[in-house]
């Protein structure tokens, strides 16, 4: 039996600290069915149900890990519901480093709501990165052309005056969706910028670099 003391202790096998995989929090903010559940289960699960219920509760979260130059990053994707569940805002806001401020593009009123949303998000956290999402691309291009530009520059707008990449996308078909946070990775850590941007009127618009 070994004595309490240094002798004793330096038989015992050095333990290894284990390794810290890296976690980003991710904030999901919008008006109810914009699609931010169906964004969220499309990126983690790979799946899509245009009839998904409501988030229960106020808040969803699912996590998916990616590798980012041989190391394991840990995206936690929180979802919160409605003005209804204002409450749930610092639960899901606190520690995020991004916000994905997300519409329907097809519904102007869900980016306008988005000034008040982002208002409350960054009373809550000052330092996360927002981003602007909007969804519902595929339903998008089935407008008139001028619907589509008005859009795009109301969109385009926005995201400047809040200092926030622009983005497009559908989580039906899909697009864009994983070059969501492909650009995550891109702005938070200062990498290559590696995903083409499209910026031409008419497109899936991805704006992500400073120009």
């Amino acid at each position: 039996m070994f004595r309490r003391g240094s002798a004793a202790k330096s038989k015992e096998p050095a333990s290894k600290e284990p390794e810290v995989q890296p976690v980003i929090k991710v904030a999901l903010l919008g008006d109810a069915q914009v699609g931010k559940t169906s964004l969220m289960c499309r990126y983690v699960e790979g799946t899509f149900d245009d009839a998904e219920l409501m988030t229960q509760r106020g808040v969803n979260f699912m996590e998916k890990s990616v590798l980012l130059q041989n190391e394991r990053v840990t995206f936690s994707i929180w979802d919160v519901g409605d003005k209804d569940f204002d409450a749930m805002l610092p639960l899901v806001c606190n520690e995020a480093a991004v916000l994905l401020l997300m519409f329907d593009l097809c519904r102007p009123e869900t980016l306008a709501s988005l000034r008040d949303w982002h208002r409350k998000a960054t009373t809550l956290n000052k330092g996360a990165m927002p981003f602007l999402v909007g969804v519902k691309y595929d339903e998008l291009v089935e407008l008139a052309p001028e619907e589509h530009a008005h859009v795009c520059d109301v969109a385009s707008q926005f995201a400047i005056a809040i200092d926030a990449p622009l983005v497009f996308c559908s989580s039906a078909v899909p697009i864009n969706v994983a070059n969501i946070f492909k650009v995550i990775l891109i702005r938070l850590f200062g990498l290559t910028a590696s995903v083409p941007e499209i910026r031409e009127p008419g497109g899936a618009l991805l704006m992500y670099q400073t120009k």
